[in-house]
């Protein structure tokens, strides 16, 4: 009886330090938009300033292109693996709504796992 509770305890031990792993498993996502219609550097700096606020965003860097009117925004997230629907995420259209906030067009997306 006290090893059938003694392997009990210690299932339940290694069952519990598994969970406890997965749960706190990340990876580390890179995030590429192409904008348009970009007037000028100030309103592409407020915009990642905006981004950098964002939950799991860890870096926002851009290039600009003023003769063109066009800017690469990137994006770096470190992001829990999700075990269920109810996790919570990073949800990229944020993103798309700050560009829209700043009156600049977004017209390409890349996503790219890099850890």
């Amino acid at each position: 009886m006290k090893s059938m509770f003694f392997m009990f305890f210690l299932l339940l031990s290694f069952i519990l330090s598994c969970q406890e792993k997965i749960n706190t498993k990340q990876i580390k996502v890179k995030y590429s938009y192409n904008i348009e219609q970009v007037e000028s550097e100030e309103q592409l700096i407020s915009a990642t300033k905006e981004i950098k606020t964002l939950k799991y965003v860890d870096e926002v860097k851009y290039i600009y292109k003023p003769d063109m009117r066009r800017a690469l925004i990137v994006i770096y997230t470190t992001q829990k693996v999700r075990q269920s629907e109810a996790d919570d995420e990073f949800n990229i259209t944020n993103i798309k709504n700050i560009v829209l906030k700043h009156k600049m067009l977004p017209y390409d997306f890349t996503e790219k796992i890099i850890d």
